[in-house]
């Protein structure tokens, strides 16, 4: 039960990047999307996405807002927010409505995230939610479960993002 969401997250993000990576730029069936920049500390090491168009992309469509980074060696970050969102508003992972996951290799199964962790698992705050812009920061524990058993903390923190639609 415990790789359900391991499954989730994983699963989740391919296929956003297989609807997202299409030849054609226009928005489809209602859905909003935007090209930005994401940057956090990751386990104490400076982390930025990509320069480049699909270095950090945010979607939305149907009440799930989704964010993906990736840094040049490969590494990724992906936050997901479950519901409504305004400039002000500040959503929990302990709710369950945000969850935010670390990937050191994007197409290895080694992945940190925050649905492991129980309490204070992690925040995001939208500073700005526009019709043009996404902007805002976060912060999450990920959460890895080993082959023995026991749990490997991960800390992202300083996050900040920012997307222009």
């Amino acid at each position: 039960m415990k790789q359900l969401p391991i499954l989730f997250l994983t699963i989740f993000p391919l296929a956003f990047i297989l609807i997202s990576c299409g030849g054609d730029d226009d928005i489809v069936g209602g859905a909003d999307a935007g090209a930005g920049k994401l940057t956090a500390t990751v386990d104490s090491q400076s982390w930025e996405s990509k320069d480049t168009d699909n270095g950090a992309v945010y979607a939305e469509s149907q009440g799930t807002h989704t964010m993906q980074a990736y840094h040049d060696d490969g590494s990724y970050i992906g936050l997901t927010i479950f519901g409504t969102i305004s400039s002000g508003s500040t959503i929990e992972a302990e709710g369950g409505f945000f969850q935010a996951q670390y990937k050191p290799d994007f197409e290895g199964v080694e992945s940190f995230s925050s649905v492991f962790t129980q309490v204070d698992a992690g925040a995001i705050t939208f500073t700005t939610f526009s019709e043009s812009k996404v902007q805002g920061t976060f912060l999450f524990t990920g959460t890895k479960a080993n082959p023995d058993g026991t749990l490997t903390e991960l800390e992202v923190k300083n996050g900040s993002f920012e997307f222009d639609l």
